[in-house]
C-alpha cells in the first residue's frame, strides 16, 4: 500500500519511477549540456570524425593473426570488419558536424554496429 502512494505522489511531481525517485525529469545539468553540445556540435563531430579516422588506419594496419589462419568470409569480417566500423563512425562524425538528418546517421551508425558484430563473429568463430 505505502508504494502505491509514493508512485502516486511522485507521478504529480515529473518522476519516472520509484527507483529514480530523487532524479527528477533530466536535472538540471541536462538542459545546459545539451545546449553546449548543440552549440559545439561542429567541433564536437570533427574532433569525433578525426578520431575514429585515426583508429581506421590504425586497425587497417594491425590485423589479428586469426585472419591469416582463416579463409572466405571469416578472413574478410576479420581483416575487414574493424577498420570498415571505424571509417563509418568516422563519416558519421562529419556528418554531425554537417547536422544531417538524423535517419542518415542513424542508419550509417547502425552498419557499423553490424561490421563490428561480423568481425566479433568472424573472430570468435
Amino acid at each position: 500500500m505505502w508504494a502505491w502512494r509514493l508512485r502516486t505522489r511522485a507521478a504529480g511531481r515529473g518522476v519516472r519511477s520509484m527507483r529514480g525517485m530523487q532524479r527528477r525529469e533530466g536535472g538540471p545539468l541536462r538542459p545546459m549540456l545539451t545546449a553546449w553540445t548543440r552549440s559545439h556540435r561542429k567541433a564536437l563531430g570533427l574532433a569525433g570524425a578525426a578520431a575514429a579516422a585515426g583508429m581506421a588506419v590504425v586497425w587497417t594496419v594491425i590485423v589479428p593473426d586469426k585472419a591469416a589462419q582463416t579463409s572466405g568470409v571469416q578472413e574478410l569480417a576479420i581483416r575487414w570488419g574493424h577498420p570498415v566500423c571505424w571509417a563509418l563512425l568516422a563519416v558519421v562524425g562529419v556528418l554531425v558536424a554537417l547536422d544531417a538528418p538524423k535517419r542518415t546517421r542513424d542508419g550509417i551508425a547502425i552498419t557499423a554496429a553490424a561490421c563490428y558484430a561480423a568481425f566479433l563473429a568472424g573472430t570468435l568463430l
